[in-house]
């Protein structure tokens, strides 16, 4: 499920962004991350999405708005997965 109640159908990552998709529209771009995405994950309540990415971070978006709320910084490697 999408943040807005909506099915999220996939979700494809290339480099910098992510594609959300719900059967027949593309929902939100993400960009900001510099290596690929790997995961992403919805935060309990569908209000905020988490990506993983190959650039050592994970960053935290608002679900709605696309906005980006937080970067985390300091793994030591590749962010393979994300999880609330």
């Amino acid at each position: 499920m999408g943040g807005d109640g909506l099915p999220v159908e996939r979700g494809s990552c290339g480099l910098d962004a992510c594609w959300l998709q719900a059967p027949a529209q593309a929902v939100m771009i993400l960009r900001g991350h510099t290596g690929p995405v790997t995961c992403l994950g919805w935060s309990s309540g569908g209000s905020q999405l988490a990506s993983a990415s190959g650039d050592k971070t994970v960053k935290v978006w608002n679900a709605a708005t696309g906005e980006l709320i937080l970067t985390l910084e300091g793994h030591s490697d590749y962010v393979n997965s994300v999880d609330w």
